[in-house]
């Protein structure tokens, strides 16, 4: 038997998660100050949606074209290497031996592929390390931006600032980090002529809305949790429903979306009441449409504010 279970791969993995955390808390501590000092707006320092929404507001007022893009293939194409150095420029000198090294454990326990590029997604350490990697692009940004991982959107003064930033800065930056635009999301234009999209929302003529396709998404949620070949009790149906729309509609509630809500509202319970109709547990149809009743009360008010 293995006297020394550290060595198992089973326990390496949970100790690498432990250390993923910390070392994420690590990071952000080092790059928090310099943030809040250069890029207040930055999304480490700043994650409310509502307050990227009003700062799009303001600033389509004094910088009215706007360049937006994202990167192909973000997380995948992270050079580790690369990433090494760029965290390394963060402590202003050379780090240690040891952090090197367990740098290089952390990367190994993230990576996906065996050709020494490429992060996981979803956890807390992915995600700061993938803010790291663009962060000396986002200080060579000579305008106000916004950001949420690898999707950007920078405000310009004139037609050819965008043109020009993505000639002068963006690409070569890129270039040296390995990364290509990803040309399909590549757009410039005017903020009240052309409609640009971020975080979800659609800004179009001063007005935000819901993206169709976060609202499609939206709903294909609901009809999971509504399929007829589920056989869950009403309760637990409607206490599913109640999460799902109370995470939307808390989300979305800053954009103009009334008539949106009013549709989703009336198509979450069609949605629920030919589930609780068609169910073999379901016998009482009164009982049907009081419980419909009961998520219109208490969850569907959200999609109302």
């Amino acid at each position: 038997m293995t006297k020394n279970t550290n060595n198992l791969p089973y326990y390496r993995s949970i100790n690498l998660q432990k250390e993923e955390k910390v070392f994420a808390k690590f990071l952000l501590r080092k790059i928090r100050p310099r943030l809040k000092e250069k890029l207040p707006e930055h999304y480490l320092i700043q994650s409310i949606p509502y307050k990227k929404l009003r700062f799009i507001k303001e600033k389509s007022k004094s910088y009215p074209y706007f360049l937006k893009f994202d990167i192909r293939l973000y997380y995948p194409s992270i050079c580790h290497e690369t990433l090494s150095k760029e965290i390394e420029s963060i402590f202003g000198n050379s780090p240690s031996r040891r952090m090197k090294k367990y740098l290089k454990d952390i990367l190994q326990y993230l990576n996906s592929s065996p050709y020494g590029k490429g992060i996981s997604i979803g956890s807390s350490l992915s995600y700061i390390l993938s803010c790291i990697f663009l962060l000396n692009l986002d200080l060579k940004i000579p305008r106000p931006f916004l950001r949420q991982a690898d999707d950007y959107i920078i405000f310009c003064k004139n037609k050819k600032e965008p043109e020009k930033i993505l000639r002068e800065i963006v690409n070569p930056e890129l270039k040296r980090l390995n990364l290509e635009i990803n040309e399909k999301k590549l757009k410039s234009g005017k903020f009240h002529q052309d409609k640009v999209d971020f975080i979800g929302f659609d800004f179009y003529a001063g007005h935000f809305t819901i993206k169709e396709s976060k609202v499609n998404e939206f709903k294909d949620k609901i009809i999971k949790i509504t399929h007829l070949t589920k056989k869950k009790p009403e309760k637990a149906i409607i206490k599913l429903l109640n999460n799902q729309i109370l995470g939307f509609g808390h989300y979305y509630k800053y954009a103009s979306c009334k008539q949106d809500f009013e549709k989703l509202d009336a198509f979450i319970r069609m949605r629920l009441r030919r589930y609780l109709s068609r169910n073999k547990d379901s016998r009482n149809k009164q009982g049907n449409l009081l419980l419909t009743k009961d998520i219109h009360i208490h969850a569907i008010q959200v999609l109302r504010v």
